[in-house]
């Protein structure tokens, strides 16, 4: 009878180059998860201010600047931040993509307008569930939430 080896079988070392591949990949599937993100979370701020905010502003029936806070200042801030992510994003050379840089830029006007919108937050819901006991103000509010669908 031979010995039998207890050792344990060696596994190939994986080629660097596949490594960075993958590394890679998976770097582009995240900056793309990311990049539509920002831009659905623009889209959906942009669909409010359109569709409710202004449309309750011109009847003048609630206060729409203590309802929505700053969130016109928050869509232009947004809107810049999806523009610089889309402009690093373009680069040719995916391992030149530096997006770190564009948040570490985008930070004081991230903190700015959110600190307005968190400080506020909790009267513009108050002042919601105060609108929406008075049923004409109800009718209203529905009507541009009909308009979202």
């Amino acid at each position: 009878m031979t010995p039998h080896d207890l050792s344990a079988p060696t596994s190939p070392v994986p080629d660097p180059e596949e490594v960075r591949s993958r590394k890679m990949s998976r770097r582009a599937k995240v900056l793309q998860e990311l990049m539509q993100t920002e831009r659905d979370y623009l889209t959906d701020m942009e669909l409010c201010v359109r569709e409710v905010l202004k449309p309750l502003r011109e009847l003048q029936v609630v206060d729409v600047d203590r309802l929505f806070t700053n969130i016109e200042a928050a869509c232009e801030v947004s809107a810049a931040l999806v523009l610089r992510l889309q402009e690093a994003t373009a680069e040719p050379d995916p391992e030149a993509v530096v997006i770190g840089e564009i948040f570490i830029q985008a930070k004081g006007a991230l903190e700015d307008v959110y600190k307005i919108y968190c400080y506020h937050h909790d009267e513009a819901n108050l002042l919601l569930k105060t609108y929406e006991k008075e049923e004409d103000i109800k009718q209203q509010f529905n009507a541009c939430i009909l308009s979202l669908k």
